[in-house]
């Protein structure tokens, strides 16, 4: 955890999403990323 946090810090940890899906769709996106798809996030 310490490591992530170390990264996270400056800016170098970036997080990859595809698609920005309401929360009603949630299962949409877990089957999004079960299928190697770069995840979704929350509208």
């Amino acid at each position: 955890m310490r490591a992530i946090a170390e990264l996270a810090e400056p800016g170098e940890l970036r997080a990859r999403v595809s698609t920005v899906l309401p929360l009603a769709q949630a299962a949409k996106a877990h089957a999004l990323a079960k299928d190697g798809t770069p995840p979704a996030r929350p509208s």
